[in-house]
């Protein structure tokens, strides 16, 4: 699926992309559905970055990925071929997700998924509602991977703030998609209210779409954030929780040091 220019010589993808690609300008051949990208990266960006060798020589040995690009996000509206179905899109994301995580692979795994999630949202105003189930199952994907990387990369400050950006943003379709399909993993709506602990009027909008029965679902989540609110550090510190909840929590515990440490202050 993923390696379709992978042997040809220079010359020849050079000849493939002058005869194919570079003079294209749009047509019919491009806006249909049925011309979805079936490849891990579409044909047109694979040959022209084997062309000019613009590839991670780690990551991309086999096959090239679509590369995230904000430049061409409105372009990818217009040519259906250079978005992936959702076949492509999920087989894609299992081989990111599977890759060994560490500070390196990060940066590649992450601006690759930037790109499915582009997809994804250009699918979705394509062919509308019918893409929902799929586009849940990959977005809570992206998040396990987004809160594992809280632990990875819980050493670099800079880092940790980028990779909490893109899980807050991730959930945030996800929750808004749960919304549309009305159906809700309690699993993942309690990650949203841990990454938003420090958003108490976002926690407080997801809480109240529970009925009072059903809050016992998400019990765990729900203690982490009073006691963060109370500032009841001791409870946060020492409550027992699930490895996932751990890698979230990581996140602010530098922050909760430092509100001790002043509280220490100010009682001497």
């Amino acid at each position: 699926m993923g390696n379709f220019y992978k042997n040809w010589a220079i010359g020849d993808l050079r000849a493939e992309y002058d005869r194919k690609y570079r003079e294209r300008r749009g047509g019919d051949d491009v806006k249909s559905a049925e011309s979805f990208c079936g490849h891990f990266c579409p044909l047109e960006e694979e040959c022209r970055r084997r062309m000019e060798g613009d590839y991670d020589k780690e990551y991309e040995k086999e096959f090239l990925v679509k590369r995230y690009e904000r430049s061409v996000a409105g372009r990818q509206f217009e040519e259906y071929e250079s978005i992936r179905n959702t076949g492509a899109l999920e087989e894609t994301l299992e081989y990111l997700v599977n890759l060994p995580l560490d500070y390196k692979s990060y940066k590649f795994i992450d601006n690759r998924i930037r790109a499915i999630k582009a997809d994804l949202e250009s699918l979705s105003g394509i062919v509308g509602d019918s893409v929902c189930p799929d586009k849940i199952h990959m977005l809570e994907t992206i998040s396990r991977f987004y809160v594992v990387s809280l632990y990875v990369l819980y050493t670099v400050e800079n880092d940790l703030y980028q990779v909490m950006e893109q899980l807050r943003k991730t959930l945030n379709v996800l929750m808004h998609e749960y919304n549309s399909c009305n159906q809700y993993s309690n699993e993942f709506v309690e990650y949203y209210i841990l990454s938003n602990m420090e958003k108490s009027e976002t926690v407080e909008r997801t809480i109240s779409r529970y009925a009072p029965s059903k809050l016992n679902c998400i019990n765990e989540a729900l203690v982490l954030f009073n006691s963060f609110v109370s500032q009841d550090y001791g409870a946060i510190f020492g409550y027992k929780r699930c490895f996932l909840f751990y890698c979230i929590t990581l996140y602010y515990h530098n922050m909760l040091r430092i509100s001790v440490v002043r509280l220490l202050k100010k009682g001497i």
